[in-house]
C-alpha cells in the first residue's frame, strides 16, 4: 500500500482540501492503472478513472491508453481518450476486464474529488489526469491481481460513498 506522509507533500501544504469550500461536494473516484511491467511503476499502459454521477444514477468510465513515444519523443501511438456511462457496476466490471488485460497486475487508487462537475461531460479524461493531487488520495493499493468480483466491489463503492 502506498501512504503519503507530510513531508511527502511539501513545505507549503496547508490544507487537505485544494477548496475547503467544496469538501460538501466531495466525490469518490477510483482510479485503475493497468501497467506493462509490475516492476517499473511508470509502466502504464491503460487508466481508467471511474465515479458515480448522482444526478444521472449512472456511473461514469473516463480512460485512456497512454500513448508509446520513439526515442525522439515522437508519439507513435496517439491513443484518444474515452468516456462510457453504465447502470449498474456490474456494466462497468465487464467493460474493465474486456478493456484491460486481465493477466496483468494492476494498481488501484481512491481519490477524494471536490471539484467534479455535477455535468459528467465536464469531468473529461484530461480534467481527471490533471486532479490526481496525492493531497486528495485516500487509499492506493499496487500489484493487485484482476478478480472480477472485487473491482465490481470497489466500483460499486463509488456509488455508496457520498456526502
Amino acid at each position: 500500500m502506498n501512504t503519503v506522509n507530510d513531508d511527502e507533500l511539501g513545505q507549503d501544504y496547508e490544507a487537505f482540501y485544494l477548496n475547503e469550500e467544496s469538501e460538501q461536494d466531495s466525490c469518490l473516484v477510483l482510479c485503475i492503472e493497468e501497467r506493462d511491467d509490475p516492476e517499473v511503476f511508470e509502466s502504464i499502459d491503460t487508466r481508467v478513472f471511474v465515479s458515480y454521477n448522482e444526478i444521472t444514477k449512472m456511473y461514469v468510465v473516463n480512460g485512456k491508453r497512454l500513448d508509446v513515444f520513439s526515442k525522439r519523443g515522437r508519439n507513435r501511438t496517439n491513443f484518444k481518450p474515452f468516456m462510457f456511462c453504465a447502470e449498474t457496476s456490474n456494466d462497468v466490471s465487464e467493460f474493465l476486464g474486456l478493456t484491460l488485460n486481465t493477466k496483468e497486475q494492476f494498481s488501484y487508487t481512491f481519490y477524494n474529488y471536490n471539484n467534479l462537475s455535477y455535468d459528467s461531460n465536464e469531468n473529461t479524461y484530461s480534467f481527471m489526469e490533471q486532479n490526481m493531487d496525492k493531497r486528495y488520495l485516500i487509499a492506493a493499493y499496487d500489484n493487485v491481481e484482476y478478480n472480477k468480483r472485487k473491482f465490481r466491489k470497489l466500483v460499486n463503492m463509488t456509488k455508496k460513498m457520498y456526502n
